[in-house]
């Protein structure tokens, strides 16, 4: 038996902040290895993938945030047991967080292995979820609106008072619908949208995570009506990396029968809250 368990005290960290944890490397009997390390990379990848006929075609790119080792020993004969070997890396501070999305993702791994001469290395490898902290004192939220026409007539109003929202608190915004307009019902969401081009090729997916939608039975057109959007800290946030553009909008419709529905868009900006065990989003990547 030769197995290896990278041991860590905490779940999440913050870029800019230390790992420090253990290797255990447990054995039933000695042997003879050339080298142990752990190895901490943090990568960004993108990939589109183009259909011609019956040719598939993925495009994709990527980049190293860090990429360091430590080598706890070179060429050494490990006896049976149980041993630990402490280590310690530093977070980059200017890095993005832990992000996975349609098409991009951003992760940080850790992997230990002992290098062993004609026989399988015996190894570990774990993923560290990152979280960015937060960024809000650097930006200055501002109030927004839009409206919408019909004919030159106002038929539709949103206003929401800030366009910065933090990850795990409501988002309110508020709409006004004109008494002549016939819908359904009205419908709120924050909608995230993510765009990446690896080598030209480009890929927007757009994505509700958050949507609430009120009835017209429920509505009052003589007023504004007030919309909460709860907002959950494992939402991924807004970011602009080299390869990965990560945002959202304000999405409000009218729900309009037997005719398309009348739709205001408005950029926010999400940025992180409490740190989530797992930040990681819920679509795939590859």
């Amino acid at each position: 038996m030769r197995e290896v368990e990278i041991l860590l005290p905490e779940e999440v960290y913050r870029l800019g902040q230390q790992v420090e944890g253990h290797v255990l490397i447990r054995c039933d009997d000695d042997f003879e290895c050339n080298a142990i390390h752990i190895t901490l990379l943090g990568k960004e990848k993108t990939h589109v993938t183009i259909h011609m006929g019956k040719v598939t075609v993925v495009y994709t790119d990527e980049v190293d945030h860090i990429d360091e080792q430590y080598e706890f020993s070179g060429s050494t004969r490990i006896p049976s047991g149980e041993h630990r070997y402490e280590f310690k890396f530093t977070l980059p501070s200017e890095a993005p967080g832990s992000y996975k999305g349609a098409h991009g993702a951003i992760t940080y791994t850790l992997e230990a292995k002992v290098e062993v001469s004609w026989a399988r290395d015996p190894k570990c490898k774990m993923e560290l979820q990152v979280y960015s902290g937060s960024t809000q004192d650097a930006q200055e939220s501002t109030s927004k609106s839009d409206i919408a026409e019909d004919e030159g007539i106002i038929i539709f109003r949103v206003e929401c008072e800030k366009d910065i929202v933090e990850l795990g608190k409501p988002f309110r915004c508020r709409a006004f619908i004109d008494q002549v307009v016939n819908i359904r019902g009205v419908r709120a969401e924050l909608v995230h949208i993510e765009f990446v081009e690896p080598d030209g090729y480009k890929a927007t997916t757009r994505k509700s995570k958050v949507e609430y939608y009120i009835e017209d039975e429920d509505l009052r057109r003589d007023t504004w009506v007030e919309i909460d959007l709860q907002t959950g800290i494992e939402m991924p946030l807004s970011f602009k990396t080299s390869l990965i553009d990560s945002s959202y909008v304000l999405k409000v419709t009218l729900d309009i029968p037997r005719r398309l529905d009348t739709v205001i868009e408005i950029p926010i900006t999400v940025l992180s809250g409490t740190p989530a065990k797992d930040t990681a989003d819920e679509d795939s990547f590859w």
